[in-house]
This record gives structure tokens, C-alpha cells and sequence, in this order.
């Protein structure tokens, strides 16, 4: 079965409501797909019934912010269930900490010059939850970046100059959060860590498997990750981080999980 594991939708920082990336998942041959937004579920019940609809098999899950010696990682939680009552809190405090994380980044925005609004970037976020290229995408429409690139690479990165730090969650305590929702806790992108040694701690937190094929990794880094993966007898997954944009579109569904990896997936439908 062909599969998209790592895709995101308008409920964080994707291009596509989560029925239209149904949609076109099923056009793309996809009968398999994971809905992947950053910090939220709330995209799963939309996305199931374009899934009845079309079809396809869908996994609830979620790209998690988390910490690893100080450094923050993602992992990707496949086959939560989504009326868990911890996630829910967990995800719940989560999107208010981001809101109030997007209020002080305006705030500091505008202190030096860039005349932003809270109310026009919660707009382009609608109903998701607020995230870095929302406001990136503001930042360009007021004329202070000409693409949303220029916008990270002036303000926005790590340590730029309207930065401001996501609360750090230890990964090994949002892996068992993971395990106690009844899912799978997967590394995501585990070839852009920073250091070997942040990859090392990353492995002593539970995790089920690894993200080992990604379009951000080179053929060595796949290759080096499948063989640390099965040293620790993890599970192979892949995705596409697939974001809706033109440049994603060849992409989707080309990376995909070791075979052994689909059985065990939990599915909404």
C-alpha cells in the first residue's frame, strides 16, 4: 500500500484543509495517510470523513514539540486516540501558549518597526493553531520581506530578533504521553539534529521508531539512519513533510515506511 505518513493542513502550517489534502491524497494513488500537524488533532475529524468518502485509510497523529538535552526535536505520534483526555490537555495548554508566544513575536516586531497586527496573523491562522509562518506570511504582506524565507531569515530564526522560544517538553515524558494515547512515537527528520550526541540522548526517551526517510535527508544520512534503526530495533518510517505547496507536490507519497511499519498504524478509518 502506498503511503504518506508526515503531512500537514491548515490545522498548523499547511496549505490544504485536511479534506482537500484527502482529496488529493486519493488522486496521488495514496491509500494510506497520517495527518501530521504541529501540535494538534483538531484536522482529524474533517479529514476522516473526506477519508469514508474517498476511501483512503487515515491515522490520527501529530507532529509534537519536545526537548532533548536542551535542543528541540519532533516527534511524530501515530494512532493517538483522539478523545484521550491527557493529549487533549496537553494539546489544549499547548495552543494557548503558542497564541501568547505569537502575541509577544508581534510585540517585538513591531518595537523595531515592522507593523504587524495580532488580529491580520490569527486570521491567516483561522481556526489552526498560530505558528512562525503565519507570521511570516504577514511579515511580507506589510512589505518587510519579500518572501516568507527572507522573512525567518531577518526576524524569525532561532535567536533572530522577534524570536521567542517554544516552551521546552521533555521527549521522554511526551513519548510516554504517546504510549498512554495508545500510539506510536517516531523521531521526525532525525538527520537535521544538531549534534550526534542530541541524536544519542534522543534514542534513550522510548522512542518507537525513526523517521529515516525524509526529503531533507541526503542517500548517506537514509542509509546511516536504517542501519542505526535496526541496531535499536526501531521501527523505519518516511513522509514527505508534505506542506501543500507547489514544491511538495512531487513529492507526496515518495517516502515510504518499511513495510512492517503499516500493520501496526491504529486507523480512525
Amino acid at each position: 500500500m502506498r503511503t504518506e505518513l508526515h503531512a500537514h493542513t491548515t490545522a498548523s502550517d499547511g496549505h490544504d484543509t485536511p479534506g482537500a489534502l484527502v482529496a488529493r491524497a486519493h488522486a496521488a494513488g495514496i491509500g494510506l495517510l497520517a495527518i501530521t500537524d504541529h501540535d494538534t488533532i483538531d484536522g482529524v475529524p474533517e479529514a476522516a470523513d473526506a477519508a469514508r468518502r474517498f476511501g483512503v485509510g487515515l491515522v490520527a497523529a501529530a507532529e509534537l514539540s519536545a526537548s532533548v538535552a536542551g535542543v528541540e526535536v519532533h516527534l511524530l505520534a501515530y494512532g493517538v486516540r483522539p478523545d484521550h483526555a491527557a493529549l487533549r490537555d496537553h494539546l489544549d495548554g499547548f495552543r494557548e501558549i503558542r497564541k501568547r508566544r505569537a502575541e509577544e513575536m508581534v510585540e517585538r516586531l513591531n518595537a523595531i518597526g515592522v507593523p504587524v497586527r495580532l488580529d491580520a496573523v490569527q486570521a491567516r491562522a483561522g481556526s489552526g493553531v498560530l505558528a512562525r509562518p503565519h507570521l511570516a506570511a504577514e511579515i511580507v504582506a506589510v512589505g518587510a520581506a519579500s518572501s516568507i524565507a527572507e522573512a525567518f531569515t531577518r526576524y524569525l530564526h532561532d535567536g533572530g530578533p522577534a524570536d521567542v522560544p517554544k516552551p521546552a517538553f521533555e521527549a521522554k515524558a511526551l513519548v510516554r504521553l504517546v504510549h498512554d494515547a495508545g500510539g506510536l512515537a517516531v523521531l521526525a527528520h532525525p538527520g537535521l539534529l544538531p549534534s550526534d550526541a542530541v541524536f544519542d540522548a534522543a534514542l534513550q526517551t522510548g522512542l518507537d521508531g525513526l523517521e529515516v526517510r525524509h526529503p531533507m535527508h541526503s542517500w548517506a544520512t537514509t542509509r546511516w539512519l536504517g542501519e542505526e534503526a535496526r541496531r535499536a530495533a526501531l521501527l523505519e518510517t518516511g513522509g514527505s513533510d508534505f506542506h501543500g505547496r507547489p514544491a511538495d507536490l512531487p513529492r507526496l507519497g515518495r517516502y515510504q515506511p518499511a513495510p512492517e511499519v503499516i500493520p501496526l498504524l491504529r486507523r480512525v478509518v
